[in-house]
């Protein structure tokens, strides 16, 4: 096994990207397990879990099986991830010398719009609390905040993905990113041993950016927002729909996890306000 074809977890508990995609073959056991699981059961942890937590990346990270990456903006990327550095220093070096996160809600051109200032001697206008990144071999992908505050506010952080060796990246609203953990949460909860791990490598590959460039879009009175964007096995959508009543709801349509009805597997979350 080389070093670039390997991933250390959590645990320190090596093993090869061509090992995860043998072991998470497996994964199609999500479509007609935890799929049927989903849709026949009550969602009860709907209302145990928010995703208004300061650890969210955290959290979305562990449900997909990421591994802790330190100092992702500095060229000290290492083993799997060392190909990444000048990708993603430029790229993050842009982000936050930006003065909004608008221009971000989707982005993964790859073409810079002006020379990217170096990240170690611009003055940030964005964050990247504690400088940190979750590193997954497979799409691959590398998970980050970016944030308003030093600290974070998951009420308005954005989750960018690095893709394509950290040459681009897509970058999710709070809402699309809440409801994909919720999601995330909604199929890993209850599970344990191997049944955890399947679900966990369904997640990575159904679920997480792959490098395919994504589309967003919304209705003229801002009731409605969505994003789209390509995954290891399928297609993602997001959708963010507010109701008369000021109440807004998370609706997540996952192409590579079917229904018992062979249809993409929907589901809805009622999200924080």
């Amino acid at each position: 096994m080389t070093s670039n074809d390997s991933f250390n977890g959590r645990n320190g508990v090596g093993y090869s990207r061509r090992q995860f995609l043998r072991s998470s073959a497996a994964s199609g056991t999500l479509a007609a397990g935890l799929a049927a699981g989903l849709t026949a059961c009550t969602p009860s942890w709907e209302h145990k879990f928010t995703p208004l937590v300061s650890n969210w990346l955290e959290q979305l990270a562990m449900g997909v099986g990421a591994e802790l990456i330190k100092d992702i903006a500095s060229k000290g990327l290492s083993r799997f991830w060392s190909a990444w550095g000048p990708g993603v220093e430029s790229n993050a070096g842009e982000i936050l010398a930006d003065d909004t996160l608008d221009a971000y809600v989707v982005s993964s051109t790859g073409t810079k719009r002006q020379a990217s200032a170096s990240f170690s001697t611009s003055v940030p206008r964005l964050f990247m609390p504690g400088g940190v990144g979750w590193g997954h071999p497979v799409p691959p992908v590398i998970l980050a905040q970016v944030s308003l505050a030093p600290d974070g506010n998951p009420a308005t952080d954005h989750l960018v993905a690095f893709v394509n060796t950290g040459r681009q990246y897509v970058m999710l609203k709070p809402w699309a990113w809440q409801t994909l953990l919720l999601f995330v949460n909604s199929v890993t909860t209850g599970q344990s041993g191997a049944n955890l791990d399947i679900a966990k490598a369904g997640c990575a590959l159904s679920l997480l950016p792959s490098g395919v460039r994504p589309v967003s879009g919304g209705s003229p009175e801002g009731t409605v927002d969505w994003v789209t964007y390509r995954t290891k096995n399928g297609t993602v959508e997001i959708s963010k729909v507010q109701s008369s009543n000021s109440t807004t709801t998370g609706v997540i349509t996952a192409s590579p996890i079917q229904d018992d009805n062979g249809q993409p597997l929907v589901m809805s979350f009622g999200l924080p306000s």
